[in-house]
């Protein structure tokens, strides 16, 4: 039967009205408010058309439900959510939906145009090369590919220190500091003048832009559940191609500025691209607060983005796991470790050795192609080898063999 929700919860929950009704709960270990029931949430909108009570309580059962599990993942003193973390609070699928629609209006939308900036910085010089630009800075293919490795090395690198500085500093702090270093040495690029000037700003830039990505990532974590994380995560991958496709229209316009003030338009392009990373990364210490609870500035309103209530469901609903898969411990690890590898089922072993199989499969492949490769050109080179002079003009002069098959193709391998 259903759990009737008292008149004394529908005071606790204050704001908006809690339903009357929800589904069977399991909070006969503790006397606080009822929880609703464990189930599979609704992580697009078309799938809350059928069978979705916005009414019905989103509040799960949780590890602070137990007095002793709660004593261990009590939060710290100093944390600065302190003060809205409620483990009595309740509220609804509608509330919960409706918060985090605000959440990606505000948060998720501005993550994916720093995303979309660091794409603008990390493909320009793609750009820059269908211009003069090996050739103004008496350079050839070979540098150019050093300084991407050069650039990529830098990148990965960087990706962990960063993230220490991101925990230290606060993503907010850090994050928009990282975008303004960065456009710095973007728009830096204007004067180039050679290899070693050229080498230089690739490792700084991936220096620079290497921890971004995972410090967006950490500072999105502090609104949104894991899973919700890792479906918007797609966001950023489809900013990254509409930053590819609005590069590619700026590109065409900037590179047309050649000969202003007599300067190629490789020079503007990265002097301008970076001018407008370096607008939004500026942007970014006003419109990226540092948590849930701290939203309100002389830019973002006196009174924030979230109302009290809507800061309390944040800062709860976060941390906060179901009794259904247990203490979370195990996740948490698994979490933390950024692996499933020890801990988290189903282990999916049908389908790991029908992979395991494609990659053996496929390693086979490549040594017979290798193998096949070097025999043909072997053979050829003996045939070839074998002809006098004459014999080679006359073939190259009547042969009908094409591509591949002529006896002067060689396969690179």
């Amino acid at each position: 039967m259903p759990t009737v929700i008292s008149e004394s919860l529908a005071k606790k929950t204050a704001e908006p009205s809690v339903s009357s009704v929800i589904h069977e709960t399991d909070s006969s270990d503790n006397d606080g408010p009822p929880l609703g029931k464990p189930q599979n949430e609704r992580r697009f909108w078309f799938q809350r058309t059928r069978e979705y009570d916005p009414d019905e309580i989103a509040t799960l059962p949780s590890v602070f439900d137990d007095p002793e599990t709660a004593k261990q993942y009590q939060p710290r003193a100093d944390w600065e959510n302190l003060h809205r973390f409620d483990p009595n609070a309740r509220w609804t699928w509608g509330e919960e939906y409706s918060l985090i629609r605000k959440i990606d209006l505000r948060i998720m939308v501005f993550a994916c145009v720093m995303f979309m900036a660091l794409e603008l910085d990390r493909s320009n010089l793609q750009q820059a090369l269908t211009d003069n630009f090996l050739k103004d800075l008496h350079m050839n293919t070979n540098d150019y590919n050093l300084g991407n490795t050069v650039f990529k090395l830098a990148f990965l690198c960087a990706e962990l220190p960063s993230q220490l500085v991101s925990k230290w500093v606060g993503p907010d702090r850090w994050i928009p500091t990282q975008m303004v270093l960065w456009s710095a040495v973007a728009m830096g690029q204007y004067g180039l003048h050679g290899k070693t000037s050229f080498l230089v700003c690739r490792a700084l830039l991936g220096i620079l832009q290497g921890g971004f990505i995972p410090d967006v990532i950490l500072y999105l974590s502090y609104f949104y559940k894991h899973h919700e994380l890792s479906l918007r995560l797609g966001f950023f991958w489809t900013a990254m191609n509409i930053a590819d496709i609005i590069a590619g229209f700026l590109a065409f316009g900037l590179l047309h500025l050649r000969g202003v003030q007599g300067q190629s338009g490789w020079r503007w392009l990265f002097l301008i691209e970076g001018l407008i990373t370096l607008l939004i990364g500026l942007s970014a210490y006003i419109l990226m607060p540092p948590g849930p609870c701290q939203t309100a500035n002389w830019s973002r309103g006196k009174n924030g983005w979230f109302t009290t209530r809507e800061e309390t469901i944040l800062v709860f609903r976060t941390p906060m796991q179901s009794k259904s898969v247990g203490i979370p411990v195990i996740p948490t690890l698994s979490d933390l470790g950024r692996s499933r590898l020890l801990y988290d089922a189903p282990r999916y072993r049908r389908g790991n050795r029908v992979l395991v199989a494609l990659v053996v499969t496929n390693i086979a492949i490549y040594l017979l192609t290798k193998g096949y490769y070097v025999w043909r050109n072997k053979s050829r080179d003996r045939k070839w080898n074998a002809m006098s002079p004459q014999e080679k003009l006359h073939y190259l002069a009547t042969t009908k063999d094409e591509g591949s098959g002529r006896l002067d193709f060689r396969f690179a391998h």
